[in-house]
């Protein structure tokens, strides 16, 4: 499909992060990124589509808006519509993170693997300058997400 990010394993040839992550942790259960039990996996699934469906298509038009960065490497201008529209959408989806995270430090209660697809998009709109802060919870769970070893990693080999 063209697209990045994408895996190719011997035969196996896949595109989308969230299936790419889901068979890496699958691949390599003692990174320990999927719960043992079939309902706590379901949930991480719940959150990795509420991601793809929701939050991360909020994010896109905003981190084009705002992120010099994205701008720089996307060459387009940016569309104030689309961003107004992607930031009425996150004050709707980031009261729900908040409240998921009310009493714990990740969403499952142990990192997996619906905490990191998260990251990315929610680290390039905080870097355009969107205010994260009337959702504290949240602020302190994507600082938690971006201070991980391989995060710092990743971002480093993307961003140099």
């Amino acid at each position: 499909m063209g697209k990045i990010p994408a895996l190719v394993d011997g035969p196996l040839k896949l595109w989308e992060s969230n299936a790419i992550n889901w068979y890496a942790a699958e691949k390599v259960p003692g990174a320990r990124l999927l719960p043992a039990s079939i309902e706590r996996r379901a949930s991480v699934q719940r959150w990795l589509f509420f991601q793809a469906a929701h939050v991360s298509p909020a994010c896109v038009p905003v981190f084009r808006a705002t992120n010099a960065r994205v701008q720089a490497f996307l060459h387009n201008a940016a569309d104030p519509q689309a961003a107004e529209g992607g930031r009425k959408e996150l004050a709707r989806y980031l009261p729900v993170l908040e409240g998921a995270l009310a009493d714990r430090e990740w969403l499952e209660r142990e990192f997996s693997l619906a905490d990191v697809a998260y990251a990315p998009h929610l680290s390039l709109v905080a870097e355009g300058g969107f205010d994260l802060s009337p959702y504290p919870r949240v602020c302190a769970w994507l600082d938690r997400l971006l201070a991980r070893p391989a995060w710092r990693k990743a971002a480093e080999m993307i961003f140099g």
